[in-house]
């Protein structure tokens, strides 16, 4: 995508996060909201139950962190 869009062949709609390290990292591209206030959406971290690696243990901890620094985290009572 990123090399289409540097060509000029390309318009795209990506996630947020996506959009603005392309367009931090890519000369020539241009990042623009599609609408105001941006869109919203609720992400889960999912994996098995049963898996102990700590690989796995590594990244949820890594996302909660992440979370709970951006306060992304809501109160479950609401």
């Amino acid at each position: 995508m990123l090399a289409r869009l540097s060509s000029g062949r390309e318009v795209g709609l990506a996630p947020a996060s996506f959009a603005e390290h392309a367009s931090k990292t890519s000369t020539g591209i241009i990042l623009r909201d599609v609408v105001t206030p941006p869109i919203v959406a609720d992400l889960s971290v999912l994996w098995r139950a049963d898996d102990p690696s700590p690989t796995i243990a590594t990244a949820v901890e890594t996302a909660r962190q992440c979370a709970e620094h951006n306060k992304w985290l809501r109160d479950p009572s609401t």
